[in-house]
Formats: C-alpha cells, sequence, structure tokens
C-alpha cells in the first residue's frame, strides 16, 4: 500500500521524488561510503555552505577558513563528484520542478569580504564552481570589502551576487520603515551598479522577524537563508527560512557537515 508521503512528495517537485524512490530503499536514511551522502526520508539532500573570510586563520575565530583548507574542501567536492549548483537551480528544485543533479551543494559566502575574491573566487574558477556572494553594499569599496569592480568581474564569472542588507542590521529588531529601507535600497543599489537581478537575502547574523518575511515577499525576494545549521530540506518550508551549514577551517567538519553525518 502506497503511503500518504508519496502523494505529498509527487505534489512538491520532480527532485522531491527522487529524494522519495531514494528514501524507500532505506526506510529511515541511506548510509553509503563514508564521503556518500545520506539521505533521509522525505527530505531534499542538498547542503547550503557558508562561508565568510577565506584567509589565515586568525586563532579560534570561527569566520575564517585558511586558504588552503578552501582549496582542499573543493577539490574534496570535486574528486568526489558532488555537483555545485547556484541558489537559483536548488531554489528552482525545491520550489519549482527541476530535477537537481546528485550530490547538490550550494556555496554561499556573507558579507562581500575583499578575501573571498583573492582567495575563494580563483580556487571557485578552476574547479569551474558556482557560489553566491551576499554583500553589504554599505561596504562595497571599504576597507577590506571587494569593489564594485570585482564584483563586475564575478559576475560576468558566472557568480551570484545577492543582499545582506545596507547596514548588516539586527532585522529582528528592526521597525517597518529601517527594515523597508535595508531590503530595499541594497536589492536596487545592486541591481542597478551591476545589472543583475537580486533575489535572495541572508540574513545578518541569522535575525529575522515575520515582518522581515512580509517585506521580503512585498519586494520580490524568493528567499532568504539563516544560520540555522540542516543538510536536508523540503518545499513545505517557508522559502525565507532556509538553512545553511556554517563551514570551519578543517576537512574532518566539512565532510561531515557535507554528507550529513554532523550537524553542528
Amino acid at each position: 500500500m502506497v503511503s500518504m508521503g508519496f502523494y505529498k512528495l509527487v505534489s512538491t517537485s520532480l527532485v522531491g521524488i527522487m529524494t522519495y524512490v531514494a528514501s524507500m530503499s532505506h526506510p529511515i536514511a541511506s548510509v553509503g561510503g563514508i564521503n556518500d551522502p545520506v539521505y533521509k526520508e522525505s527530505m531534499i539532500y542538498a547542503p547550503i555552505l557558508m562561508y565568510h573570510h577565506v584567509a589565515p586563520k586568525i586563532g579560534d575565530n570561527p569566520y575564517y577558513v585558511s586558504p588552503d583548507i578552501f582549496e582542499q574542501q573543493m577539490a574534496w567536492l570535486d574528486e568526489h563528484d558532488y555537483n555545485v549548483i547556484s541558489l537559483d537551480q536548488f531554489y528552482r528544485g525545491l520550489y519549482g520542478n527541476e530535477l537537481l543533479p546528485a550530490r547538490p551543494v550550494v556555496l554561499t559566502f556573507d558579507d562581500g569580504d575583499r578575501d573571498q575574491y583573492t582567495n575563494a573566487f580563483p580556487v571557485m574558477k578552476k574547479y569551474g564552481f558556482t557560489g553566491t556572494f551576499y554583500v553589504i553594499t554599505n561596504d562595497i569599496g571599504g576597507r577590506g570589502f571587494m569593489t564594485w569592480d570585482m564584483l563586475k568581474e564575478m559576475v560576468k564569472d558566472g557568480m551570484s551576487i545577492e543582499s545582506h542588507t545596507v547596514h548588516h542590521i539586527n532585522l529582528a529588531g528592526a521597525g517597518e520603515a529601517e527594515t523597508r529601507l535595508e531590503l530595499a535600497k541594497s536589492k536596487k543599489v545592486l541591481e542597478e551598479k551591476l545589472g543583475i537581478t537580486v533575489k535572495h537575502l541572508a540574513y545578518p547574523g541569522g535575525s529575522y522577524s515575520n515582518l522581515t518575511i512580509k517585506i521580503l515577499e512585498e519586494l520580490g525576494y524568493l528567499s532568504a537563508t539563516t544560520v540555522r545549521h540542516s543538510q536536508y530540506h523540503s518545499s513545505d518550508l517557508s522559502p525565507y527560512k532556509i538553512p545553511r551549514m556554517h563551514i570551519d577551517s578543517d576537512m574532518e567538519s566539512f565532510v561531515g557537515f557535507v554528507t550529513g553525518r554532523r550537524k553542528d
């Protein structure tokens, strides 16, 4: 007898159907080799990885991934046949009808730090990977941050530039006028300067409220990413509450996060 879960998955997307088929072979979770993804029943496996600085690590600062470790991480994805996809492709797979490739992974970078351009961007080009860079528009061109020319070059080479607000404020505590300014102005400036359409936001510090989501919808944003850890997704979850995995400067935790063997 076919379960009700089957009908629910069929109604979402093709990738949901594929996830369901995989989970039927492994009722709780499928566990292959240590470098293979763990699939969970009724969930779509597609880890979104979150980076900040890609630069020599400063003490125990969790926001730094050293350049040599970053290159090892990208090489590991390539060697083990993971498919780096764009955030747009992820969105269409989860909320549309696009079939995602096997072992999908999304690379995201917050703040617009200049070391992302100097140390991450060349490595990504080397492996043919794309990524989403959420930038703080008020910091563009400032000390330690990317310039408009750098962002234009990245767009030309297939990278996505999206919003991380104007001033990196706590959106959960902001009023309507301030929230609207932060979301609308950052979107408008990026679109005018780069000739792109901004569709996605990363919440600064992961903070947001119901008001934030309401304004995002009104302004035409399609999604927003949080800092809540999970490698698994469901189309039942709001596109304005998408989880990501914070990546550390080591290989053991990276493999655990990507495969689903580590949660936090």
